[in-house]
């Protein structure tokens, strides 16, 4: 039989039937359950081939969480000018989005855009505060294009809090299959 060894959470390894992968998951119980090497003597034991498979990132968690960040740090200085970033792309990170809350993109496919506005209606503020808030949003523009390049979003929230999405792991085979 043709089988994947699987690394699960916690370092535990699961030996599944090929046939049990469903193009994101494996589905149903495992045949075998053990630490890595187990599942390799328990498939040559039984004659089983075998793939070793886990789930990989196309780029490091940290890279993520620092562009978030550096967004994030933008924004506030943004904010520090009496302006903030209002956006009318929406983003939906799910078929649930009316249970999650709203995100926003800093461009959108149909012409939308983000834009600065000021923070207190009726008080406008200074030439100079939005000059320095226009670099501010050109370097959001430039972070939320370099990523959608790498296939990401960078979404912001009505807080201005960011997340990026699209940041999802995918199954990699580690040696060729027999």
């Amino acid at each position: 039989m043709k089988t994947d060894i699987v690394r699960e959470d916690g370092g535990q390894s699961a030996v599944y039937s090929k046939h049990a992968f469903d193009g994101y998951d494996y589905k149903g119980e495992p045949i075998f359950r053990g630490d890595e090497a187990d599942c390799l003597d328990y498939c040559e034991a039984n004659g089983h081939t075998h793939r070793l498979r886990r789930r990989a990132a196309l780029v490091a968690p940290k890279f993520v969480k620092d562009a978030e960040r550096r967004a994030d740090d933008a924004v506030g200085k943004i904010r520090d000018l009496g302006l903030t970033v209002r956006s009318d792309v929406t983003y939906r990170a799910s078929a649930a989005w009316k249970d999650n809350p709203t995100h926003y993109a800093y461009i959108g496919d149909f012409g939308g855009v983000a834009k600065l506005e000021d923070v207190e209606e009726g008080k406008a503020c200074s030439d100079a505060a939005y000059a320095v808030g226009r670099g501010w949003l050109r370097e959001l523009f430039g972070m939320a294009t370099a990523l959608w390049e790498l296939g990401f979003t960078l979404t912001f929230d009505k807080d201005g809090k960011h997340t990026i999405f699209g940041n999802y792991p995918e199954w990699v085979t580690l040696d060729e299959e027999e």
